[in-house]
């Protein structure tokens, strides 16, 4: 008797380990949290077998796989073997539930492993993180944190147990200069990922969620339409600082612990690579700053490098703040002053949001 596993939502909540017998493409386009990847079929073998179920059907595209896999097998079969040996308690899957896993399935029974196989496989439960997420936004009341470029949002976010932290998920600090060292997941992993945050927060019996202000991209991912219109249009509270407090931030998330991730990835030349990459940043949004104010901004970068100063950094920051983002922001806060319900610094922010217990 073949052994399903069908309860999809418990395993977002306990972040059940997944083992995925899909090709590597396959899991690179999109995968789970908690997923390893160990093939049955490589990515040529895949190709090879999937042109013979075209040209011959189903029999003989087994027959295939078969023949390319059986001089594999005791490897690929130790690997399954020691990934249950250290994840008792995993499942398996392929793409639609089917053949990869059926066959996978039964060599491990074979073996005294008895382990349950997705039903649907990733298909089956990538359909319901994005059912479930929809339906998931809907009950949960956003709180959405808003204020200018350098306030300390995320900072301020993340001490709330409540929280989604989209910038986190996006692996992007959502500006033109947030682009990290690491790539950002695919649009697909960011929805599944997004999924699990979001179907563990109703799991935990939140009524309300607080988030930052986001537009619909974070770099180059996106939220979905539904999900931006669910959780983004929730009431506003605006964090206020100096621009003193917001100018000491920005230096110390993009400059100071920024240049040291450069450092810890490409050593001694890191400095080349740091600096090549705000230099991009300035160039992604030379047309907004006009090119006056683009040259005066470059300028004031390129000066902490003649001086060896690095307290020069904050020059051109300042300059960013004043002629490029809070210009933007206060033009995009023009059309959300009807959702503010408090406006104040960060302790006057967490009293209140304490003391309303997100009942707002």
């Amino acid at each position: 008797m073949e052994e399903f596993i069908e309860d999809f939502e418990s395993i977002v909540i306990n972040e059940t380990p997944l083992l995925d017998l899909r090709a590597p493409i396959e899991f690179e386009n999109g995968a789970f949290i908690n997923t390893t990847n160990l093939p049955l079929l490589t990515n040529r073998e895949r190709e090879l077998v999937g042109t013979r179920y075209k040209e011959a059907g189903h029999e003989h595209a087994y027959e295939l796989a078969k023949s390319l896999v059986t001089p594999h097998l005791e490897v690929r079969m130790k690997g399954w073997i020691d990934y249950f040996d250290s994840h008792p308690n995993a499942y398996i899957y392929c793409f639609r539930g089917g053949q990869r896993s059926r066959v996978v399935q039964s060599w491990l029974k074979e073996q005294g492993m008895h382990r349950p196989r997705l039903k649907g496989g990733y298909k089956a439960f990538r359909n319901f993180l994005m059912r479930r997420t929809e339906e998931v936004s809907k009950k949960l009341i956003p709180v959405v944190l808003g204020g200018r470029t350098g306030c300390g949002k995320t900072i301020l976010l993340n001490q709330f147990q409540n929280s989604l932290d989209l910038e986190a998920l996006a692996n992007h600090r959502g500006s033109a200069f947030g682009r990290g060292i690491d790539e950002q997941p695919t649009q697909i992993n960011f929805e599944n990922n997004l999924s699990y945050r979001l179907i563990q927060l109703h799991h935990q019996d939140w009524n309300h969620i607080l988030l930052e202000d986001e537009g619909k991209h974070i770099g180059r991912l996106y939220l979905p339409k539904a999900l931006h219109q669910n959780l983004m249009l929730g009431q506003l509270i605006i964090l206020e600082r100096t621009l003193e407090e917001r100018v000491e931030i920005i230096y110390e998330e993009y400059v100071i612990k920024a240049r040291n991730e450069y450092r810890n990835l490409y050593g001694d030349s890191f400095e080349t690579y740091y600096n090549q990459s705000v230099d991009l940043s300035l160039d992604r949004i030379k047309k907004r700053l006009g090119d006056k104010m683009y040259r005066q901004i470059k300028e004031a970068f390129w000066n902490h490098t003649r001086s060896g100063d690095l307290e020069r950094h904050k020059e051109w920051i300042i300059l960013l703040l004043s002629h490029y983002y809070d210009k933007m922001y206060d033009y995009q806060i023009e059309k959300s002053n009807d959702r503010i319900i408090f406006q104040e610094d960060e302790t006057a922010i967490k009293e209140f949001i304490q003391a309303r217990k997100f009942d707002l």
